[in-house]
Parts: C-alpha cells; structure tokens; sequence
C-alpha cells in the first residue's frame, strides 16, 4: 500500500512539473525519448515542445523541429532573414537547414544580394522554372546553398562549416 501511494505522489509530481502538458503529452515525449536513446550507446534525446534534441555522446548535438533562426555560431555568422514564417529548423554545431514560407520575391532578390556579399567563392547560380539557386563559399569556410520557389514562396536555406 505504501508502494503505491509513493508511486502516485511520484507521478503526480513529475505531472506538476510538467504543467504546461497534458499527461499523455508528457508521457509520449518521455516514451519517445527512451526509444530513440535505445538504438545508440551514449546518445542522449530531449524532446520538448514540438523540438528534438540528440546529443552524442561526444557532444555533438543536433535540434530539429524549431520555428526560430539557430542560435549556433554558424547561425551567427550568417545575416538573418526576417521576412516570412520560418516553417522548420536543423540545426548542429556546424551547419544548419531552415525552410521559410511566404517569402515575397522583392525580399528574396534583397536577401541574396546581402549573402553574395558574404558568400562570393565559387559561386554557382541558376534560375529556371520558377526556381532560384545559389551556393557559395565565403573567407572561413562555411558553405551557403538556397533555393528559392517563385510559386510556392518559399526559401531553403542551407549552410554548412566545410571540413578542413
């Protein structure tokens, strides 16, 4: 008896803690997390809020599911797009991957030309269909690739630390 009154003030209390979820949400992330940890040694899954984290056990770290530019040094070095609704976030140590919707072609065009400003080494460009391409290296070695989709006003953009 005293087994399952301590069970239960165990569980209301990991609910109290999560008062800002339903049981089952909390419940679903927890189940979630020990399924992802079992598939690899030393690898630690926080899920919260619509966002995963999955951290090795060597402390690389990668977070995907945010609506909200990376906070990463990459992420820093890269100037910000603040038009549109970014739809989805990656984003590890040394690179990152945002997909932003209701992007205006006139945003787009003035966003590019402040990233040729920093990425400029060989460059490569194309427009065809309706698609907008660039990629380009910039002086430290980070990578940038975007596409751009005229019809469905969306922008991916993609950076990435190359290895040296």
């Amino acid at each position: 008896m005293k087994k399952m009154l301590l069970l239960t003030m165990v569980f209301l209390l990991a609910l109290s803690a999560v008062s800002c979820k339903s049981p089952s949400e909390a419940i679903g992330e927890a189940v979630g997390e020990k399924i992802v940890e079992s598939i690899g040694d030393g690898v630690d899954v926080d899920i919260d809020s619509g966002e995963v984290t999955i951290e090795g056990k060597e402390g690389q770290k990668v977070t995907f599911g945010a609506t909200e530019w990376p906070d990463t040094d990459i992420a820093k070095t890269v100037p910000r797009f603040k038009k549109g609704i970014i739809s989805s976030v990656i984003s590890a140590d040394n690179g990152f991957m945002i997909a932003i919707d209701e992007v205006e072609k006139e945003d787009y065009e003035s966003y590019l030309k402040d990233i040729k400003k920093e990425f400029s080494h060989e460059a490569m460009e194309s427009r065809m269909d309706g698609i907008h391409s660039y990629a380009a290296e910039n002086d430290k070695g980070e990578f940038i690739m975007m596409g751009y989709d005229t019809e469905m006003k969306a922008l991916d953009i993609s950076v990435e630390k190359m290895s040296e």
